[in-house]
């Protein structure tokens, strides 16, 4: 029993180190862009009136439609 216990408790902490390690370097490395350069806030509210912002950006990718 008390070696279930422990798996328990370590695959627990192996998870929670796992899921922020991710939010670490998806921290890390996410794109950083100059002001101006086609980014802007989508703003959205739900039916009690809360509010929920996104930041969008528009990226170029070379080719014409």
């Amino acid at each position: 029993m008390r070696r279930t216990a422990y798996a328990l408790v370590l695959l627990i902490i192996v998870y929670v180190g796992l899921v922020l390690g991710n939010d670490v370097i998806g921290v890390v490395f996410q794109p950083v862009l100059m002001q101006g350069s086609g980014e802007g806030t989508l703003r959205t509210f739900d039916q009690k009136g809360d509010v929920y912002e996104n930041r969008l950006a528009v990226v170029d990718d070379g080719e014409m439609p």
